[in-house]
């Protein structure tokens, strides 16, 4: 009975997925401002099968093994395809900048057979330069079963092509636009520090991993599951999603190199990912890189928070 509703649930969220994805892209820019925060608040039940395809996914063999994966990645999709539909974003003019997790209390990853909440909320919408804003998200996850709160998400999503009309429109809002910041912009301007250091860990980035992600994680963007459309949006290749590499991270960090235990990390991501690629996790103390295979190209750097 559980796999028909779970079934029955992945056929909803595909059908919605595709169908504001395309509504996302075809959409004409033009923000749309709330009177109120906006908030949006899911359940979901975490279970022992879908542990195991997270593992088998990033090929881990043993268990019990402390991975703190991104289990709750298909309900938070929604989450964001809904604050993007809210706002009346073009999805072409998004990008993933950075992604900070802090574990509250007990610093195990999710327990299966365990019923969690999250609750997201867009926190504000900051000024950068010129025709480009960010969206900074909060996101707690509940333990329902412990009643406490479990882990706490922040990410800073870039948004380009703002019209004059819109900025000015942000300006007079009284609920977002409350600061500017254009330190943002460099973050994705740093260059490799640590390529002559030793990689705790490398892996080759297989093919068709964009969708092998998307079908567990529920993001199925076209850009990392279709060539030609990768092509369109004018990437080389398909590329996996900014939280499967947030994964290969914490999988060098929990089960390759020294195998650090950590309270939180934060990632800042600077080039694509894409399939087929070799890539290396450099660390030094508590920050880290992740390259390409000859080290020219940093893909992502960030810290673990101790």
């Amino acid at each position: 009975m559980r796999r028909v509703i779970e079934l029955t649930q992945w056929i909803y969220h595909l059908v919605y997925f595709y169908y504001n994805t395309l509504l996302g892209i075809c959409r004409k820019q033009s923000l749309a401002l709330p009177q109120s925060k906006i908030t949006y608040s899911y359940r979901f039940y975490f279970t022992k099968t879908k542990r195991a395809k997270w593992f088998n996914l990033f090929k881990i063999s043993r268990f019990p093994v402390n991975i703190p994966f991104t289990f709750y990645t298909p309900i938070a999709v929604r989450a964001f395809l809904r604050t993007l539909n809210h706002l009346k974003i073009n999805y072409k003019n998004i990008l993933h900048l950075q992604h900070e997790e802090k574990f509250l209390g007990n610093v195990e990853p999710m327990q299966p057979n365990t019923p969690y909440r999250i609750e997201m909320r867009l926190d504000d919408i900051v000024f950068l330069r010129g025709q480009r804003i960010a969206l900074l998200f909060n996101l707690l996850v509940f333990d329902e079963k412990q009643q406490q709160e479990f882990l706490q998400i922040k990410d800073v999503v870039f948004v380009k092509n703002i019209s004059q009309a819109d900025l000015l429109k942000l300006k007079d809002s009284k609920i977002y636009g409350n600061h500017t910041d254009r330190s943002l912009m460099r973050l994705a301007l740093r260059k490799p520090k640590f390529n002559d250091l030793s990689p705790i860990a490398n892996t080759s980035v297989p093919k068709k991993m964009g969708v092998h992600y998307g079908m567990l994680s529920g993001d199925m963007n076209f850009i990392h599951t279709s060539k030609n459309m990768a092509k369109l949006f004018g990437y080389k290749d398909t590329f996996v999603q900014g939280m499967c590499t947030i994964n290969y991270l914490l999988r060098a960090f929990c089960y390759d190199g020294e195998q650090k235990s950590f309270k939180g990390f934060r990632v800042t991501f600077t080039n694509p990912v894409y399939e087929s690629q070799q890539v290396y996790v450099r660390l030094h103390d508590h920050d880290f890189e992740l390259s390409s295979s000859c080290g020219e190209k940093l893909l992502a750097y960030g810290e673990i928070l101790p």
